[in-house]
């Protein structure tokens, strides 16, 4: 039987072996360089990675350097800023970051980024505390993780503290990639306008409130306090547990304020607070100054505020 044009069988086969030698030899190309591209994706991925402290702080820098840039987080949710070891792991991958973002005011960062520098990986560091007006918290040291600097650190609860912080972090990223500046200033004034926003609204829910004055076990509010009018009372001490003459203080203070709500995170021990509150006949209240979405938990313990201290 002849191959088509006149062609013998075996001259046939041999153009048809060359043919398909050709098309796998392209196919195989085409797998090449697919497989480059997503190498260099990935290299183009870990080129864009920052790394924050805590889980606030990721949620401003998201909204600032946008979905460009994955944000790894040194402390976990659940974890306390105070007493958190980050794993072997973690400083791996964090080691790979372009920058780190800081609050500038937990020891923690400050023994991260130690090993960092000691790794030699050249990352820059950025600072959101620069320029806000900080909050003496020499009472308020912690043992172990305490506050070394003497500074309350929890600035993230403030929304007037959170302007700032953002106007550093977007520097920060400007001077990372100076290219994308119109995004990221155009992502900083969009965020400017949710903190306005957040402002009127938290002001709107606490102007009505009658008690100003609220207890905490960890004194985690002063910023927000200081921002609307509020006054926190702690029961620790210098980071300590309280001794039974300080309860007894805060104790008979409450029944003459008729303070009755006692505001807890979740990383804190309850016993104390809740033995308090059966005292002065009060109640436990749960807040997350940690929570990831920060508007909307801002929204939420405002509201909280509103609805315990009226």
């Amino acid at each position: 039987m002849n191959a088509p044009g006149g062609e013998s069988a075996v001259a046939f086969i041999r153009s048809g072996t060359k043919s398909m030698k050709k098309t796998t030899f392209i196919i195989l190309i085409i797998a090449v360089l697919v497989i480059a591209a997503q190498g260099c994706k990935k290299m183009e991925e870990q080129g864009n990675i920052v790394s924050v402290s805590i889980i606030p702080l990721q949620y401003f820098v998201q909204r600032i350097g946008g979905p460009g840039f994955k944000v790894n987080v040194l402390i976990p949710p659940g974890q306390s800023p105070h007493t958190y070891e980050p794993t072997s792991q973690q400083m791996i991958e964090m080691s790979r970051s372009r920058a780190f973002f800081k609050t500038g005011l937990f020891p923690l960062e400050d023994a991260f980024l130690r090993s960092m520098t000691s790794t030699g990986s050249g990352m820059m560091i950025i600072d959101s505390s620069e320029g806000v007006n900080l909050i003496s918290a020499h009472h308020h040291d912690h043992t172990g993780y305490g506050h070394d600097s003497g500074i309350d650190p929890h600035i993230w609860l403030s929304p007037a503290a959170v302007r700032i912080m953002a106007k550093n972090i977007l520097a920060g990223f400007i001077a990372i990639d100076p290219a994308g500046s119109t995004l990221y200033r155009n992502n900083f004034q969009a965020f400017m306008s949710d903190i306005d926003a957040l402002d009127i609204y938290i002001k709107g829910e606490l102007k009505q409130v009658k008690e100003k004055k609220f207890l905490v076990y960890h004194p985690v509010w002063s910023y927000f306090a200081r921002d609307y009018g509020l006054t926190q009372i702690p029961m620790e001490i210098e980071g300590k547990e309280p001794d039974p003459t300080h309860i007894k203080d805060i104790v008979d203070m409450a029944r003459r304020e008729k303070i009755r709500v006692i505001f807890v995170q979740k990383q804190e021990p309850l016993d104390y607070a809740r033995s308090l509150a059966g005292d002065i006949h009060g109640k436990v209240v749960h807040l997350d100054p940690l929570e990831g979405d920060w508007i909307a938990n801002m929204r939420t313990t405002a509201k909280t505020f509103k609805t315990e201290l009226e």
